[in-house]
């Protein structure tokens, strides 16, 4: 199972290198939550912005915009199936 969301925003990529063991463990949370490793990493870096440092004033706003879409996120269990649908 895994969650998608549709946005209307410009949208930027990031790349991580882990440690094999680390991204293990963090892939057996996140297939705990039923969630990808990214759509995971996604979600911790927003509760971060919750709690930590004070952001800009851009990062607010996109923060805002992701948590006012957090509605559009839709429920997938066959990921071939959602796909071939698009």
């Amino acid at each position: 199972m895994c969650y998608t969301l549709f946005m209307e925003s410009i949208t930027s990529q990031i790349k991580i290198n882990l440690p094999m063991p680390l991204k293990v463990l963090i892939k057996k949370k996140a297939d705990k939550y039923g969630l990808t490793l990214a759509m995971y990493a996604k979600y911790l870096m927003i509760n971060d912005l919750e709690e930590g440092i004070e952001p800009s004033s851009k990062t607010i706003k996109s923060y805002k915009e992701a948590r006012k879409n957090i509605d559009k996120f839709v429920k997938v269990k066959d990921t071939n199936k959602f796909f071939d649908k698009l």
